[in-house]
């Protein structure tokens, strides 16, 4: 009972929840149970954080003042039952602060040209309920009716309009927030006028239980904990000095097309980062990462939410987006986005066209002329950022990367490029056609930064078998590692030794990845409900509708399909039915196109090979290749495997 206070201590959003909370107390006090959320998190949505929610329910009478209801509503007394209100703070002076009715601005910098422009923070807080609602059923509940308000921390009450409206002044105070509440529920006292009880009640849940209330509270007051390697991969992010030649990248930035080139496990992405954060805290950059990859990049915004970095339109930041969620957008803000239809699938084929037509839109465009169009002014959040970072750029459509040297402009990009490692396309997307040779740099990285110089030296000897070109050199500094083979069936005795000595190296079950093949058939499709059946808990990103979120528990092993593997890692990897990749990207490699000086075989025999190198060199520890008996992959690995000691074969 009472009033609790829930997130980051060290946010400007906690000594707001601090300053809401004597209203709060003065409103509720010891007559129910209010939760305040400090900075709540909504990853895969449109907007991914709200700075408050406050959750409560009212276990005694609280009663609204007569004075707070319309004329015809006031026929008899109203209580207030439970609420569910995301409130949008801002500490902009009243000069930065413009009113159109009941409508708030609010004022920005633009990125782009200097320019002080106008931003709709109704408008985003209306998103910020969206969110939360499509948060809440994504977690198989119902959502409560989420209310909104606009808290202008700077700007006293006397000076905010005076129509009917959800914004709350300076010295907010009870009979405020509860006419915020008010405003917004009148359909709910008016429907209780016809019912033939003795008061109204005001509620966002259903009834007075308040379930929808209270499965909120639950969901948005869980606290994300970190792993062991969650911490490890932090402290690679912000450590200050990444390499001797850093200090010249970051006078360079902003001037140049900078690519980052390497293979698998060379450390591009984890470049990024690094480059993402210190931009951010040196130069209170507004940062852009772009990947294709969902799965990545729902495991991205569980570390930049770990590392307690959060989202507003003018604040440095790092934001973690998928290209096709990007994409859309942009269709949407030029209006050529393809509709679509409730349950209908993605009209994937429309999507690709349409974004032909913006390449050919933007054709001759640069950032400078495209930020006239009422598309870039009318929605700012899409491209006020200092710089963007494209991951695994190799793979990406070259009219992606036409329309985004367009809207940004070449310097403004960084990209890490992956070789050879290609799951879209047939051809690598070259970027530096973006620009010339003396305006752009490329930094090599051949030196293995996450396998264990034992995993380096088993995927070399599985290149070398498979005749494909690897520069990779054994990071001599990071000794150790192990792979395990398993030739047959992955069974929960071969599982419980396995991850009972992942855990004992003090890791916790996150910290391992499982890949599989998500084909029909395969017995790895079902490991979610198999490890559930052994008593484990999972995070199962092979099903769509997990996509976007991420595990929110440190028991939870990830699971995740090959293709969206590209990116992550664990300290244990179980590749499962590797044999199936392989011979799946084999039958693939067979219909790919071919030159005069090779066999149509030679060509299946590397893109499969290259296939299986992406999911063997996500591991950092242990590496574990369940394989079936009779297989030909089965044959290749524990010929490897003969004479390396570090290598296990089980079963066979």
């Amino acid at each position: 009972m009472g009033i609790s206070i829930f997130g980051d201590t060290s946010s400007d959003n906690y000594n707001a929840a601090l300053a809401l909370r004597p209203a709060l107390e003065e409103l509720i006090g010891e007559r129910g149970d209010v939760r305040i959320v400090v900075g709540a998190f909504t990853p895969g949505c449109q907007v991914q954080d709200t700075d408050l929610l406050v959750l409560g329910v009212c276990t005694g009478v609280v009663p609204i003042p007569e004075e707070l209801l319309a004329e015809e509503l006031s026929s008899r007394p109203a209580r207030l039952s439970n609420f569910a209100i995301a409130i949008e703070v801002k500490g902009h002076p009243p000069e930065a602060i413009r009113f159109e009715g009941n409508q708030v601005l609010v004022r920005y910098i633009n990125r782009a040209n200097g320019q002080v422009e106008w931003h709709g923070a109704t408008d985003q807080n209306l998103k910020q309920v969206h969110s939360l609602k499509t948060y809440v059923e994504r977690q198989g509940f119902r959502s409560p009716f989420w209310l909104s308000a606009l808290w202008l921390r700077n700007v006293p009450a006397r000076a905010l309009p005076k129509v009917q409206s959800n914004i709350l002044g300076a010295d907010v105070t009870a009979k405020d927030f509860l006419r915020a509440i008010v405003n917004q529920r009148h359909e709910d006292i008016k429907r209780d006028l016809h019912k033939p009880w003795q008061n109204s009640f005001v509620r966002c849940g259903r009834d007075d239980a308040a379930t929808e209330v209270k499965n909120a509270i639950d969901i948005f007051t869980r606290r994300i904990e970190a792993s062991p390697l969650d911490r490890q991969k932090i402290e690679r992010i912000t450590k200050r000095t990444v390499e001797p030649e850093l200090p010249e990248y970051m006078k360079k930035l902003g001037s140049q097309l900078l690519i980052f080139r390497g293979r698998g496990g060379s450390g591009k992405t984890v470049r990024l980062l690094q480059l993402a954060n210190r931009l951010r805290e040196d130069r209170g950059a507004r940062v852009l990462f772009l990947t294709y990859n969902r799965a990545l990049a729902s495991d991205l915004r569980r570390l930049m939410h770990l590392m307690g970095i959060r989202e507003n339109l003018d604040d440095p930041t790092v934001s973690i987006r998928t290209s096709e969620r990007f994409f859309w957008e942009l269709m949407s803000a030029w209006g050529e986005a393809p509709p679509i239809q409730e349950g209908e699938p993605f009209p994937a084929e429309e999507f690709q066209a349409k974004k032909l037509v913006l390449r050919e839109l933007f054709a001759g465009e640069s950032r400078e002329t495209l930020q006239q169009e009422e598309a870039w002014k009318a929605h700012p959040s899409l491209f006020n950022w200092d710089f963007v970072l494209i991951d695994e750029a190799q793979d990406w459509p070259t009219e992606e990367r036409d329309i985004l040297g367009a809207l940004f402009g070449p310097n403004r990009i960084i990209v890490a490029d992956g070789v050879d490692q290609l799951v879209r396309r047939d051809g690598r997307c070259d970027w530096t056609l973006l620009a010339p040779t003396e305006s752009r740099q490329i930094v090599p990285l051949r030196k293995s930064l996450r396998l264990k110089a034992n995993i380096c030296a088993f995927v070399e000897a599985f290149v070398a078998a498979s005749h494909l070109e690897w520069d990779m050199a054994i990071n001599d500094e990071v000794l150790g590692g192990r792979v395990i083979v398993v030739v047959g069936p992955y069974t929960q005795h071969v599982h419980s030794r396995i991850m009972g000595e992942h855990q004992a190296a003090g890791n916790r079950q996150v910290d391992a990845l499982f890949c599989v093949t998500g084909s029909s058939g395969s017995t790895s499709t079902g490991i979610g409900a198999t490890l559930q059946q052994w008593g484990e808990q999972v995070w199962d990103g092979s099903i769509a509708a997990n996509r976007d979120t991420f595990p929110e528990n440190v028991q939870q092993f990830r699971i995740v399909k090959y293709e969206s593997c590209r990116g992550l890692e664990g300290w244990t990897v179980v590749c499962l039915d590797f044999d199936r990749l392989l011979q799946r990207q084999l039958e693939e490699g067979l219909r790919r196109p071919k030159d005069l000086f090779e066999t149509q075989q030679e060509v299946a025999d590397r893109f499969s090979a290259r296939w299986g190198m992406i999911p063997m060199t996500r591991a950092i520890d242990t590496l574990v290749l369940q394989v079936s008996p009779h297989s030909n992959a089965a044959g290749v690995l524990t010929a490897i495997a003969k004479g390396r000691d570090y290598v296990e074969v089980i079963g066979g």
